[in-house]
């Protein structure tokens, strides 16, 4: 039983010395994410894709439904295809955000309706995980997972 406590000491000692940077504030993930989702929306519906792209870190992974998992500029043509398809009313709801340190994650709910001239629209209900990392003072999102709830 002692071989085991000690080994758990140092781990316990190592992180209750760890200094969190400078640029992190207990909590401030969860408004900045709110935030984001705001604009985010804003941006889908007047198919802005550059303002989209401010919430992604460069290397950030996209894992959409029925793709292939899209990487870095990877990321950019998926939403470019997407907005090509007509005009987007989104809805993003982040039920849970927990933040530990520079990472935080984001648990949440989606629903969009895409307007298709002269076509029928295309709508989704689903769920998603986004994977926040703090660098520089900026939350980005550095992985985006989101699937349908609708059956097929």
């Amino acid at each position: 039983m002692k071989a085991l406590a000690i080994p758990f000491v140092i781990l316990l000692a190592a992180c209750t010395s760890a200094q969190p940077t400078a640029d992190i504030s207990s909590g401030d993930a969860e408004k900045f994410i709110n935030r984001s989702n705001l604009d985010f929306t804003a941006a889908a519906a007047r198919g802005d894709v550059d303002t989209m792209m401010k919430m992604y870190a460069d290397d950030a992974v996209l894992l959409a439904p029925n793709e292939p998992i899209r990487r870095g500029r990877d990321v950019r043509q998926y939403w470019t295809n997407l907005l090509s398809a007509g005009k987007v009313d989104a809805t993003i709801v982040a039920s849970d955000v927990m933040q530990s340190c520079d990472m935080a994650t984001e648990i949440g709910t989606y629903k969009f309706t895409i307007a298709r001239p002269g076509a029928e629209n295309i709508g989704d209900t689903g769920k998603y995980v986004v994977t926040w990392r703090k660098r520089g003072g900026k939350w980005r999102a550095v992985a985006d997972i989101f699937n349908s709830d609708l059956r097929k």
